[in-house]
C-alpha cells in the first residue's frame, strides 16, 4: 500500500478540530458538486436544542474490554452533558465508529455537522460513517458537501493547504465509478487541477477512462500513477483487467502479481479516517500507526500506540506481538520475552511467537530453553524451515551437531514426498555447513519435481560453493527458464557476471528480468548502479539511471541505505551534485543506524567526490 501525500499540519487539521469558526463564502459557478439536501446538511441546531442534555444512542458494548466500555460510557456522558461541544460529540462518534457501531455513530456525527457546518472534516467524517452504515447515497451527498465547504475555504484563504479535500473527491468518485463513470471523472478532473501528482487521482481517472472505453488513455493514466507510486495496487489491478481484455497475458501476469487480485478504488493513507480510528481506539489502526512510527525510528510513539492497542484488544495477541517485535529491534530482549510469553498464554500453539521467543532466549544465552521451544515447533511441523534452521544453529552452538543432523534427517523423512520442503531442508543443512547432506536432499527434491525452480536455485548455490561456477550458472539459467519471475537465480547469475566484470551481460540479464518483473527494487537498483557508474562511457546513462534509481527508492520509501547510495551516484552522473550529496548523507545516516559502518565509510568517500562535483566510476 502507499501513503497519501499529506503533511503533518494537514493531518492535524483533519483531526476534526477546525480552527475556522466563521462560515466561508458559498462556492459559485456552474458545474460545482450538488449541495446536500436539507435532510442531510442542517445548517443550524434545531430550535430549543440549546445546551440541554442530548439523547445519543447506546450500542451494546458489553463484549468490549472493560477499559473501552468505561471510555465509551464516559464519552457518552460528556457528550450528553455538553451536547454543543463539538469535540465531545466527535469523541463519542469516533469511539462508536472505530468499535464497529457505525449505525449508532450516524446521529452523533449528524449533530456535529450542525455544530460545525463549515468544517470540511466533519462533513467528510459524516460521509465515512454513513458509508460504513450502508447508506451510500447520503454518504455521497456528505462527501460532496465536504468538497463544497472546502472549496469555499480555499477561495477565502488561498494560502491554506490545497490538497485537503482530495480524499473527498476520491470517496465520491469511488461511489460513482461503476454507475456514473462520467460524473466520477469530472470530480477527479477537478481534484487533478488541485493536485496533479496524486497517484490516487490519476488511478481513478484511468479507471474512469477504461469504463468509458478509452483504453489507451486509461493505460497512460494508470502508468502515470504507478510511476509516482509503484505499489499502488488499484492501478495494477485496473491495468491487469485492461490487458486481459486486450489478450496480453504476460502484462496481465505482471500487474496481477503486483495487485494480488481485484482491488477496490478508495483513497490510501487517508489521514481523516486514520485520525478518527486512532481516536476511537481501533486496534488495527493503532498497530498500523505503530508500524509506521517504527519505520521512522520513532520508537516512543510506536510504543504509545501499541500500549493503546493492547488496552483495546481483548486478547492483545497482535498488539503484544508487535510490541515484542519492537523490543527486539531495540535489543530489549527481556521485555520482548515478556510480551511473547503473554501472547502464548492466550494461544500456546502460536508458531511465529514461539519462534520469536526462542530467538530472544538464544540472544539472552538461554539456549536450552530456546531449543526445547524450537523442538516443539518442529515436532508439530517438521517442514518448518525457519524453526528447523534456528534449532540446528542452537544445537551446533551447543556442540550437538550430531543431534542437528538427526533433526534434519527426521524432517526430511517426514517430508519425503514434498519437493519444496526437501529443498528447504537441504538449505538448512547447507547453512550449518553440512553441504553433502544438503545436496542429497536437494537432489531428492529435483527427482520428485525437476521443474521446481527453488531446487534448481539451491543446487546452483551448492555447486558454486564447491567451485563449479559453470554448473551454478547452468542451474540458475534453467531455473529462470522455468520461472522467469523467480528473483534469487537471477541475482546469483548477476554475481557471476559481476565477478567476470561483464557489465553488458549484466545489463542484458537485468533488462530481461525487469521486462517480466518491473517493480523489483533489487534489479532496479543494480541496473541503475551500472548505468551510473560503469567505466564504459557508452554504457553510462545518467538520466535513465536517475529515473530507475528513483523508482527503486519509491518502492522502498527511501528507507534503504544501499538504494540511496545508488541514487546519489545516479544524480552525480547526471550532474545533479547537490542532490547527490544530500542522498549520500541520508545513506550514511541509515547505514550507521543499522551498524553497517563499512558501507557508511564507502558512502562517505563517494560523497566527498560529489562535493567536489565529480561522479563515481567503478574500477
Amino acid at each position: 500500500m502507499i501513503r497519501g501525500p499529506y503533511s503533518l499540519a494537514l493531518v492535524a487539521f483533519l483531526a476534526l478540530i477546525s480552527a475556522c469558526d466563521q462560515k466561508a463564502p458559498e462556492k459559485s459557478g456552474a458545474g460545482s458538486p450538488a449541495a446536500p439536501t436539507a435532510a442531510t446538511s442542517p445548517a443550524t441546531l434545531p430550535p430549543g436544542s440549546g445546551s440541554a442534555q442530548a439523547d445519543f444512542p447506546e450500542p451494546d458494548i458489553t463484549k468490549l474490554l472493560m477499559p473501552l466500555q468505561m471510555r465509551i460510557g464516559a464519552a457518552r456522558q460528556a457528550a450528553r452533558s455538553d451536547p454543543n461541544d463539538v469535540h465531545k460529540v466527535i469523541d463519542l462518534g469516533a469511539l462508536y465508529f472505530a468499535q464497529g457501531f457505525a449505525a449508532e455513530a450516524v446521529p452523533v456525527i449528524e449533530r456535529a455537522t450542525r455544530l460545525k457546518p463549515d468544517d470540511y472534516g466533519v462533513w467528510y467524517f459524516y460521509g465515512r460513517v454513513l458509508e460504513h452504515a450502508g447508506k451510500p447515497e447520503p454518504a455521497l451527498t456528505a462527501y460532496l458537501k465536504a468538497v463544497d465547504v472546502d472549496f469555499a475555504r480555499l477561495q477565502s484563504d488561498p494560502n491554506s493547504p490545497r490538497e485537503v479535500y482530495v480524499p473527498a473527491y476520491i470517496r465520491a468518485a469511488a461511489l460513482l465509478l461503476d454507475k456514473d463513470a462520467e460524473r466520477a471523472e469530472r470530480l477527479l478532473q477537478q481534484a487533478h487541477e488541485v493536485d496533479r501528482t496524486n497517484p490516487q487521482v490519476l488511478g481513478g481517472l484511468g479507471a474512469a477512462a477504461a469504463r468509458a472505453g478509452r483504453a489507451d488513455q486509461a493505460i497512460e493514466r494508470l502508468k502515470a500513477a504507478i510511476t509516482i507510486a509503484p505499489r499502488y495496487f488499484f492501478a495494477h489491478s485496473e491495468l491487469a483487467r485492461i490487458y486481459e481484455e486486450r489478450g496480453q497475458p504476460d502484462l496481465v501476469r505482471i500487474h496481477r502479481d503486483q495487485a494480488g487480485g481485484e482491488v477496490p478504488y478508495f483513497p490510501l493513507g487517508d489521514p481523516v479516517e486514520s485520525a478518527l480510528l486512532a481516536r476511537g481506539m481501533h486496534v488495527g489502526t493503532l498497530i498500523e500507526n505503530a508500524t509506521q512510527a517504527v519505520e521512522r525510528r520513532e520508537y516512543t510513539i510506536a510504543e504509545e500506540a501499541l500500549q493503546a492497542a493492547i488496552n483495546a484488544d481483548a486478547g492483545g495477541v497482535v498488539a503484544r506481538t508487535a510490541l515484542g517485535d519492537l523490543r527486539v529491534l531495540q535489543q530489549r530482549y527481556e521485555d520482548a520475552v515478556r510480551e511473547y510469553r503473554s501472547v502464548l498464554r492466550v494461544n500456546p500453539r502460536a508458531v511465529d511467537q514461539r519462534i520469536s521467543l526462542a530467538g530472544c532466549l538464544t540472544s539472552l544465552g538461554k539456549s536450552s530453553e530456546a531449543a526445547e521451544i524450537l523442538r516443539s515447533v518442529v515436532s508439530d511441523d517438521p517442514s518448518n524451515a525457519v524453526a528447523l534452521f534456528q534449532l540446528c544453529r542452537v544445537l551446533v552452538e551447543q556442540k550437538k551437531a550430531d543431534e542437528a543432523v538427526q533433526m534434519i534427517e527426521a524432517a526430511a523423512a517426514a517430508a519425503s514426498k514434498n519437493a519444496l520442503a526437501l529443498t528447504q531442508i537441504g538449505e538448512v543443512a547447507v547453512r550449518i555447513d553440512r553441504v553433502e547432506l544438503g545436496e542429497k536432499y536437494v537432489r531428492q527434491s529435483m527427482a520428485l519435481d525437476p521443474r521446481l525452480p527453488q531446487g534448481r536455485y539451491m543446487l546452483g548455490v551448492i555447486l558454486r560453493r564447491a567451485g563449479d561456477v559453470e554448473g551454478a550458472e547452468r542451474e540458475w539459467r534453467e531455473a529462470l527458464r522455468i520461472e522467469p519471475l523467480y528473483l534469487p537465480p537471477r541475482m546469483g547469475l548477476l554475481e557471476i557476471l559481476q565477478q567476470r566484470r561483464d557489465r553488458r551481460a549484466m545489463e542484458d540479464v537485468l533488462r530481461e528480468g525487469l521486462a517480466r518483473a518491473p517493480y523489483s527494487p533489487d534489479m532496479l537498483n543494480t541496473l541503475a548502479w551500472i548505468l551510473a557508474t560503469s567505466p564504459d562511457e557508452k554504457q553510462r546513462n545518467g538520466q535513465e539511471a536517475v529515473a530507475i534509481a528513483e523508482m527503486a527508492n519509491r518502492l522502498t520509501e527511501f528507507g534503504n541505505h544501499a538504494l540511496l547510495d545508488t541514487l546519489a551516484a545516479a544524480y552525480a552522473e547526471a550532474g545533479r551534485f547537490e542532490e547527490a550529496v544530500s542522498r549520500a548523507t541520508a545513506a550514511i545516516v541509515l547505514a550507521r543506524d543499522v551498524q553497517r559502518l563499512e558501507a557508511a565509510r564507502a558512502y562517505g568517500e563517494r560523497r566527498e567526490l560529489y562535493a567536489r562535483r565529480q561522479p563515481y566510476r567503478e574500477p
